[in-house]
């Protein structure tokens, strides 16, 4: 069994545990688009840009331009839902550049727009599989994660599909989930979609381990 997922699948198995069956298909039920609707939670960041943020099981999952956002306020989202802090990096990852502010206090990549270039799709991938450690902490210890670029556009909602695929959502509906919820806004379709279709495979690169968790922490 690989270390590295079976690791992320245990913290990634928060997203399911409270949820008892996924009757009816192979996915976790907030992968269908309307019922991931239903989760949208109430927020009260009038200056947090674009945020939309869903509570999933006992997860908070937030998505936000955080490089248009206040940072300070982002850091009090942080504390507030999740308990993190700056040693966390408030659990908070910035997939952008420009704000400073956010490049020091949160978890930093500056990605290139998402487009057909095989290069820029394995950039995606390989940032992916660096921050998802530590997002499976913060999921783990917080139960909570925030992410964006700087307007939640264009590399923000690509990641946060990505973050659903692993998670047990199909491609195919990860992308519907986050295409509906902040639009293509010039992406390629297929672009977004093969970038998080990387990350759907990661994810069931161990099913064995993925069934032997679900059996143990879905009640």
């Amino acid at each position: 069994m690989n270390g590295f997922i079976f690791t992320v699948i245990v913290a990634f198995s928060v997203l399911t545990h409270t949820l008892p069956t996924w009757a009816g298909g192979s996915e976790p039920p907030f992968c269908d688009l309307g019922m991931f609707q239903k989760m949208e939670i109430e927020n009260n960041g009038k200056n947090l840009q674009r945020l939309k943020v869903y509570k999933i099981g006992t997860v908070i999952l937030a998505g936000l331009g955080v490089g248009e956002s206040p940072a300070s306020e982002v850091k009090d989202m942080a504390r507030e839902w999740g308990g993190a802090g700056a040693k966390d990096n408030y659990c908070t990852w910035y997939y952008n550049e420009g704000n400073t502010e956010a490049e020091q206090n949160f978890s930093w990549k500056s990605l290139p727009k998402p487009d057909n270039k095989s290069k820029t799709e394995d950039i995606y991938t390989q940032t992916f599989l660096k921050h998802i450690t530590g997002m499976a902490q913060c999921l783990r210890e917080h139960h909570y994660v925030a992410l964006g670029c700087n307007g939640m556009r264009h590399r923000g909602p690509t990641i946060f599909g990505m973050l659903l695929a692993f998670g047990g959502c199909s491609a195919k509906n990860a992308n519907a989930i986050v295409n509906q919820v902040w639009g293509l806004n010039g992406v390629p379709f297929e672009a977004r979609l093969k970038m998080i279709q990387r990350a759907e495979e990661m994810g069931n690169a161990d099913p064995e381990a993925q069934r032997i968790l679900q059996e143990v922490l879905i009640p």
